[in-house]
């Protein structure tokens, strides 16, 4: 069976452990699957792996300096994780650089 998903050995001992991957493979595939049909809806020509290819190497940082000073960084997108995200309305990079509020 050829597909996206790499097959290997998972030793799980108790069942808990056994629904946990169950349910967090699911909820991949389902997000695998509502990716796919977010493209084709918006008109993006892009397969679902070539989309998850373009944004794994996407980043962002937080940066918390020993000043107190908190400090995001977003990496600016190529031209087409751009397209992509205008495709599917996904906002800007300028949302994600208010820092978020942390007690830590």
């Amino acid at each position: 069976m050829k597909g996206p998903l790499a097959v290997r050995p998972v030793f799980l001992h108790t069942d808990a452990r056994i629904e946990g991957l169950v349910f967090v493979t699911m909820v991949a595939l389902l997000v695998r699957a509502l990716l796919a049909l977010q493209c084709q809806h918006a008109g993006v020509k892009l397969s679902v792996d070539r989309v998850l290819a373009e944004f794994a190497a996407w980043s962002a940082i937080d940066l918390r300096l020993t000043d107190g000073t908190h400090v995001r960084q977003v990496a600016e997108p190529t031209a087409l994780q751009a397209q992509v995200m205008a495709g599917l309305g996904v906002p800007s990079c300028e949302r994600y650089l208010t820092p978020v509020s942390a007690s830590r």
